[in-house]
């Protein structure tokens, strides 16, 4: 036994981001890595009971809830629908239209705290956070943000944190209490979130044609500190409660592909004429940014302090994002790592994880070969980061 020493991707012109360069953060010491990943258990599989009047025809976004249950947000319906640990749907958080509680444009950002979802919605100029009941459905709001926003965390005290991108000055994270973006639902005055707060990577800055797959983030919030992660880099951020940056830990690759060293970066996406590209290059420029990266997926932060990320190592046909999935495995400073254990999925849809304490969740898309139909399944892992194998087994 080896011990722990050790996206279809909604791709618009906004995502072409310029990072500010980070500061106010050390670099951690080089990190020790074995070779092999954390080992993953499966725990066990339930089936969607899906019908007629309920399909998940796109999976964008798996939201945890309590006592088991979960919410899948689906980007062909514009809806998130809740569902208990057997898989039976519970309820439906908004519907497809422009109006209050409803989606245009759903995002990837989620979360569930004191009795509230918020899940994101639309593009920046008319970026928006749509705030439900979680135990009747019903539409309690929905706040602006000045950015796009692609993570949300709330905290046991109520206060929630927004990650994304600040189109005007570059910065990424904001937070506010949610009764206060709340509160404009009876004064009629509009609520809004600012991301006020950390620059973003050099090489945003230098080129901005690096796209799709390093346009969003991802973090873990609790309450003691933020966990964040940009989607391109081959880094994450500490943060402590008042959004400060107090670490940044390198993130060791092995299997997967990793990220380049920044001027190897800059290069890659640079065009010739130094201007933004057309049409046709922006997509060849995405083409080679899947090709030769991973994409932070998730991150989360285990009880004991561990940190789980999964990466992707993304392939682009047409509009579709396909790819290996790795989960990888750090202490809570990064200094010990057991990277890259390769999710299983079934290469028939696009897979979504989901990340709580040391249970890796991941919703996949099978085809009943006695059926001849397409079947959403939910398989739930423990993260055994303890034994570093790479291997995947079943509890008994």
């Amino acid at each position: 036994m080896a011990s722990m020493n050790t996206t279809n991707l909604r791709t618009t012109v906004v995502n072409a981001l310029t990072f500010a360069v980070l500061t106010g953060s050390v670099l951690a010491r080089p990190a020790a890595s074995q070779d092999l990943g954390p080992t993953l258990i499966l725990e066990d599989s339930v089936v969607l009971q899906e019908g007629e009047d309920l399909y998940i025809g796109q999976p964008l976004e798996m939201i945890l809830g309590p006592e088991g249950s979960f919410v899948v947000v689906d980007q062909f319906a514009a809806t998130a629908t809740r569902f208990d640990r057997t898989g039976r749907p519970i309820r439906t958080f908004g519907r497809s239209g422009r109006g209050p509680g409803e989606f245009y444009q759903i995002g990837i950002g989620g979360f569930v705290e004191a009795g509230i979802i918020g899940i994101t919605d639309g593009q920046p100029p008319e970026m928006e956070i749509e705030f439900f009941a979680w135990d009747s459905g019903e539409h309690l709001g929905q706040a602006r943000a000045d950015g796009l926003v692609s993570s949300l965390g709330a905290t046991d005290r109520g206060r929630l944190w927004a990650g994304g991108i600040n189109l005007d000055t570059w910065t990424a994270l904001g937070s506010r209490r949610l009764r206060d973006l709340l509160r404009p639902r009876v004064s009629r005055q509009p609520s809004s979130i600012s991301l006020d707060r950390i620059a973003v990577p050099r090489p945003y800055v230098e080129d901005r044609t690096i796209l799709g797959i390093g346009g969003h983030t991802r973090m873990h919030v609790s309450d003691e500190s933020i966990v964040f992660g940009f989607g391109a880099s081959p880094f994450l951020l500490m943060l402590d409660l008042n959004g400060e940056v107090v670490d940044t830990i390198p993130l060791n690759a092995a299997r997967r592909r990793g990220v380049p060293p920044d001027d190897e970066f800059i290069e890659m996406m640079s065009v010739d004429d130094g201007e933004f590209p057309d049409a046709e290059e922006y997509f060849a420029l995405e083409e080679e940014l899947f090709a030769k990266t991973s994409s932070l997926m998730k991150v989360s932060r285990d009880e004991v302090g561990n940190i789980h990320t999964i990466h992707q190592d993304g392939e682009l046909d047409g509009r579709r994002v396909s790819g290996r999935l790795y989960l990888s495995s750090l202490n809570h400073d990064g200094t010990t790592q057991c990277p890259d254990t390769p999710v299983p999925t079934s290469d028939v849809g696009r897979p979504i994880t989901a990340l709580r304490d040391k249970e890796l969740f991941v919703l996949d898309q099978r085809i009943d070969a006695d059926e001849d139909i397409l079947r959403t399944v939910v398989r739930r892992f423990t993260i055994d980061s303890v034994n570093c194998t790479g291997e995947v087994r079943r509890r008994f």
